[in-house]
């Protein structure tokens, strides 16, 4: 008896240790957009469309919209999307990537005003707080990884197009991140007649993430195989396993 106390026990402190780590992630990547905002050198790929716009509405006046709230509204368009994917095949649970995401959102306003006391006009400063910002974003990101709990609802659509395209995620993260990019330079000519958010930094943060979070895993390797990889109670994963089998049943692959 004492041996299965001890076993009923575990997935308790492994579901906790990784509902802590996601949370971890998650602030660090707000912590990342606020400061890949203040750098002015061009934001993350996934905060350009919403940083354009909160510029938009800075400049026309509009004060009472954050960079967070934004930023909430574009990954609420990528879970709706979501949604429409994958239809009845949605996991209900995967409706929590929503307090995921409104914890970032969150995360990202309060950095934002903690990020105004470091001076941002001098070019070797804005180029150190995009390096520490791409930096914190893998962390984050690896942790998230890590903990396999759930993903904001932008990385989560990547997965579902990669399952129903059949290609790899890296070449639909490559791809998804280009259409977001590509986007926001067009929004950001159109309203603002130049480049905003979309300089040198938006091109390291894409290259330079998945590399930095390589390093990122061998410097937390002896520590992070601890963590237990059993699945969460009640969240499934985004992603049907049956998805692809289904898609082909029912003659859907390739929509």
């Amino acid at each position: 008896m004492g041996d299965g106390g001890t076993d009923a026990r575990r997935p308790g402190k492994g579901v906790f240790a990784r509902v802590a780590l996601m949370v971890v992630g998650v602030l660090l990547v707000g912590m990342a957009v606020a400061l890949s905002k203040h750098a002015l050198t061009g934001t993350t790929p996934i905060s350009v469309i919403p940083a354009v716009v909160y510029d938009l509405l800075r400049d026309n006046g509009v004060t009472t919209v954050t960079l967070g709230m934004c930023s909430f509204a574009m990954n609420a368009a990528c879970l709706v999307v979501e949604l429409v994917l994958l239809r009845r095949r949605f996991p209900v649970a995967q409706l929590l990537q929503v307090p995921v995401v409104l914890l970032m959102s969150a995360s990202v306003d309060v950095w934002m005003l903690l990020f105004e006391a470091i001076p941002n006009d001098v070019y070797p400063v804005q180029l150190l707080c995009t390096a520490v910002s791409v930096a914190v974003l893998a962390l984050g990101v690896y942790l998230q990884t890590t903990a396999d709990v759930l993903m904001t609802p932008g990385d989560a659509l990547v997965s579902v197009i990669t399952r129903l395209t059949g290609r790899t995620y890296h070449k639909v993260k490559v791809a998804f991140d280009v259409v977001l990019v590509a986007t926001g330079a067009v929004l950001s000519l159109l309203f603002f007649a130049e480049l905003r958010d979309v300089r040198e930094g938006t091109v390291l943060a894409a290259v330079g993430t998945g590399v930095v979070v390589a390093l990122w895993a061998r410097v937390f390797a002896p520590v992070m195989h601890r963590v237990p990889k059993d699945p969460v109670p009640g969240i499934p994963a985004v992603v049907p396993e049956d998805l692809d089998r289904s898609l082909d049943e029912n003659g859907e692959r390739g929509m």
